[in-house]
């Protein structure tokens, strides 16, 4: 259900504020502001505009600053003096109309006020309320009288209404939907200003607090067991704050200690990223190196099978030259070359020698090629040492890796697709982000072949239709046809070479030509039966004509209608007659309606003669005053509204009054007695306790004598320890001037009184006390009990 809901705010020439528009929530706006910033006036602003009623527009001071109340409360809080101040509500009213609800407030003598309440209706939602609350002079902005702001909504395309009474604002208010109900009576103006001071105020209603209270809150047979669970419940607040505060430390370390091992393991994993990085590097060195190594080993080797293959060579050729040198010198005797021999020989033993020192020096070498390639290999070793314990130090990046594993997998697979699509759509040079444009020309594609398959579909179903309907068609043609053919036995037969549609047509002509003389039957039918009708009529005028002894020959019609116009010529003369005479009728009857009213009239000043005179003589037998003449009646009706005035006054100071009465009967039975809240809170630092607790089951006679005897001490409070209490409260800042302390356990003088004694005496530190008995003590819950009692059955008195 839509209901009417505030959109803004608007205030003009206010303390504090000479223009400002506050935007308002459906649900909560909230005002934040230091004390004096001008909180409490926007809300009086919004108070006056749905409440203008100066009698019950009284407020109190609710921060440091501001008016102390009474009608000051709305005086003090307005602007610049000699112009009027305004306040509206821009409302959105169920059916979207905009609605502007506003007071103008004027200054009079103070602490006076007066109020005029106004409606605008018609604006358009893009009308600024700055528009027509302020009017432009001189460039600058000015507060508008009431005709210029008429002026500004008129040109606005809007309706001004004045009101001259609150009653009949808030009545125009309540038609619109606004408000609830029309407020007519004070009753209800009572429960809205009630609710809104509420509202403004805070805390709970009198009507909640006087009588919902036994209905909504079950009673306690003794309070000081609702006393002890409130002080556990303070006392487990306050356990619960130190661990909050000790869970906040505790939070605040933790998080330090797992932000520097966050740190730490971050720097651990660099760390152990570096050293696999510098591993890797070292190990690429190291393989680089083997690698070298071992293909210099191979050169060296492979030059090493040359030397020796060599050297086998020359050891055989030696061998053949010794055997060769054998045979010389054997055949040195048989022949004379044995020198050349010898020389060869020579030759050949130092050619020897020479590869036999090549052989010696490739040893060498190839035993030196073997010791660095150990060495290479106990350095591939080492780091193959260093990457495995950096492989285990990077032991908890392994779910890392499997990630990095998954999405390799996850590429390879997106790879495939790629080719398989490439392969498919026969496009070699399709990339990953061409895909999305390729699936959606697939895509489209697909849509465009679904379409023209459903396309074709469509037609081969119509196709199918047509062909039924054309069977169904030349077979009621046929029957068509057979029926003409029954019915025009004499027509040619159709020709079977023609079209079927001509033949289709030309049947559908002649059915046409059936179905139009069929529907003339009826026609014809009524034709007949009114000619008949005419035929009769005119047997019957003839009968009458001959029985009038009139002639039905030829000029009989001229006679006839000569007499008919004679005899219309007398009926019209017998009806203007007629209507001359209803015209006389009708004067005279409202010549008769005009006696009666002023005769009734004159009966109605004769009665309230006789009224008159009668309410005369009882005001001159009641007041004893002369009422006689008119000038004597106004005098009197003055006399009797000045007496009107001050039974008024008296009867606001009653219901003041009894107000009083009922808040101060309210307190005593909600708040457990008039206690200064400085005094609660300074009990809940302490940890103390108010000494009128301990006496709260007294009877309300002891209670007077109690309260007697301890005089000031009746607002003490009670603590463990008087010094450490004592301690805190110094040179704290606190309201209250004067703060009772006693300690745990101290004796207190609460002795009975003398019989018929009225007066307490109590020695003093510094002399004697004389406290009079209290008549109406309010120690105690049922000494309270009986004053909110009495408080109240006084304040039912004055009511009455």
């Amino acid at each position: 259900m839509s209901r009417a809901h505030v959109t803004a705010l608007a205030l003009v020439n206010w303390k504090g504020v000479f223009y400002e528009r506050y935007l308002l929530d459906r649900h909560v706006t909230a005002l934040e502001g230091a004390n004096g910033a001008g909180k409490t006036t926007v809300m009086i602003a919004a108070y006056v505009v749905l409440l203008p009623d100066m009698t019950r527009l009284r407020f109190t001071n609710l921060g440091e600053s501001g008016a102390t109340g009474g009608d000051r409360g709305v005086f003090g809080r307005l602007g610049e003096p000699g112009r009027p101040s305004y306040a509206a509500l821009d409302l959105a009213l169920p059916g979207g109309e905009r609605l502007l609800a506003g007071v103008r407030l004027q200054r009079g003598a103070e602490p006076a006020v007066e109020l005029t309440p106004f409606v605008v209706t018609g604006l358009g939602k893009e009308v600024r309320l700055q528009d027509l609350l302020l009017v432009r002079r001189d460039d600058a902005d000015h507060v508008p009288e009431l005709d210029e702001l008429r002026a500004a909504v008129t040109r606005a395309g809007g309706a001004l209404e004045v009101f001259r009474s609150t009653r009949d604002y808030l009545a125009s208010l309540f038609e619109r939907g606004v408000t609830p109900l029309r407020l007519t009576s004070d009753e209800d103006k009572n429960k809205l200003n009630e609710m809104l001071r509420t509202s403004m105020t805070g805390g709970i209603s009198r009507a909640l607090t006087t009588e919902l209270r036994g209905f909504l809150l079950r009673e306690e047979t003794g309070l000081s067991d609702t006393l002890t669970r409130m002080r556990a419940n303070l006392d487990a607040c306050r356990r619960t704050r130190a661990e909050v505060a000790e869970a906040r430390v505790l939070e605040r370390e933790i998080s330090s200690i797992y932000e520097a091992g966050l740190a730490m393991f971050a720097a651990a994993v660099h760390a152990a990223r570096e050293a696999a990085d510098e591993g890797e590097r070292a190990a690429a060195a190291a393989a680089a190196a083997v690698a070298a190594a071992e293909r210099d080993a191979a050169e060296l080797a492979a030059a090493a099978e040359n030397v020796t293959a060599r050297q086998g060579n020359i050891d055989d050729r030696l061998a053949a030259a010794r055997a060769e040198v054998e045979r010389a010198t054997a055949a040195r005797d048989r022949r004379n070359a044995v020198v050349v021999a010898a020389t060869r020989v020579g030759e050949l033993e130092r050619e020897l020698a020479a590869r036999t020192g090549e052989a010696a020096s490739a040893r060498g070498a190839v035993d030196a090629t073997a010791a660095e390639r150990v060495a290479c290999r106990r350095v591939r070793d080492h780091a193959a040492d260093a990457y495995d314990r950096a492989s285990q130090g990077l032991a908890h990046l392994q779910t890392g890796l499997d990630e990095l594993h998954r999405r390799a997998h996850a590429h390879r697979h997106l790879r495939r697709r790629l080719d398989e699509a490439r392969a498919a759509l026969g496009e070699p040079g399709l990339t990953v982000d061409g895909a999305a444009a390729a699936r959606a020309r697939l895509i489209a594609g697909g849509g465009a072949l679904a379409a023209e398959r459903a396309r074709l579909d469509r037609e081969a179903r119509d196709a199918a239709l047509v062909r039924d309907e054309h069977a169904t068609a030349l077979a009621a043609l046929a029957v068509v046809e057979a029926a003409a053919a029954l019915a025009d036995r004499g027509a040619p037969p159709p020709d079977r070479d023609e079209p079927p549609h001509a033949r289709a047509r030309a049947a559908l002509a002649r059915l046409a030509d059936r179905e139009a003389l069929v529907a003339r039957a009826p026609a014809l039918a009524r034709e007949l039966a009114e000619v008949e009708r005419l035929v009769t009529r005119q047997d019957a005028a003839r009968a009458r004509a001959e029985a009038l002894g009139i002639a039905c020959g030829p000029g009989a019609s001229a006679a006839l209608h000569a007499r008919l116009d004679a005899v219309e010529l007398d009926v019209r003369e017998a009806d203007d007659a007629a209507r001359r005479d209803a015209a006389a009728e009708e004067a005279a009857r409202t010549r008769i309606g005009e006696l009666t009213a002023r005769r009734r009239a004159l009966d109605n000043l004769a009665s309230a003669a006789r009224f008159a005179a009668e309410l005369a003589g009882r005001l001159r037998a009641a007041l004893d005053a002369p009422v006689s003449t008119r000038a004597e009646l106004l005098a009197l009706r003055d006399r009797i509204v000045e007496d009107q005035r001050d039974l008024a006054a008296r009867r606001r100071a009653l219901g003041d009054e009894r107000e009083a009465l009922r808040r101060r009967a309210a307190a005593l039975d909600a708040a457990g007695g008039e206690v200064d809240p400085e005094l609660l809170r300074l009990r809940d630092e302490l940890g103390a306790e108010l000494l009128a607790e301990r006496f709260e089951d007294l009877d309300p006679d002891e209670a007077a004598v109690v309260e007697a005897r301890l005089g000031p001490l009746t607002g003490a409070l009670i603590v463990e320890d008087v010094d450490a209490a004592t301690a805190l409260l110094v040179e704290r800042p606190r309201t209250l001037a004067t703060v009772w302390l006693v300690a745990a356990g101290a004796a207190l003088d609460v002795a009975p009184l003398a019989d018929g004694a009225v007066d307490a005496v109590c020695v003093e530190q510094a002399g004697v006390r004389v406290t009079r008995r209290a008549t109406a003590p309010t120690l105690g819950r049922r000494a309270r009990a009986r004053r909110a009692e009495e408080v109240r059955a006084a304040a039912e008195e004055l009511g009455a």
